[in-house]
């Protein structure tokens, strides 16, 4: 699978590229591949380049590697010069932008109906913490409801 990314350029952001690669190991066997192919760029090369040291590129690079920690990769791509966010989101290191908001909104309003569960809840502040959710929903959704 790693062959198939390098089909589509030298340039290992491209959504094509990285759709190519299943794995974050896959995508940095196809980048090392790329950068010795292109530039004759040997590990060790690309350690000095990056600031990561020979052994964990390689380590990563094998299929079933060690998936490397967030601040070591960006290290990796700033010093080949690559936009490491496009790889971040894909590979999970970073959620797309409205998935942490919907994550922190699902978690509102599951306490919200733990506390709607208490029969004993009065009914002044149950409409209270219902109308809360309303409002939670929207924000989460962008669809505004009528309001009663």
């Amino acid at each position: 699978m790693t062959d198939g990314a390098t089909q589509y350029g030298h340039q290992p952001t491209d959504p094509r590229f990285i759709e190519a690669c299943p794995t974050i190991n896959n995508w940095i066997r196809a980048v090392v591949v790329s950068h010795r192919d292109r530039f004759g760029h040997s590990l060790e090369d690309l350690s000095k380049l990056t600031g990561v040291p020979r052994p964990m590129i390689s380590n990563w690079q094998r299929t079933g590697g060690h998936r490397p920690r967030s601040q070591n990769l960006v290290r990796f791509c700033l010093g080949l010069d690559l936009d490491p966010d496009p790889v971040l989101r894909h590979f999970g290191y970073i959620a797309a932008p409205g998935a942490v908001r919907a994550r922190k909104v699902k978690a509102a309003i599951d306490a919200i109906e733990e506390v709607l569960a208490d029969p004993d809840l009065p009914a002044e502040e149950r409409r209270e913490y219902e109308h809360q959710t309303l409002l939670l929903l929207e924000l989460a959704t962008g669809i505004k409801r009528n309001s009663q």
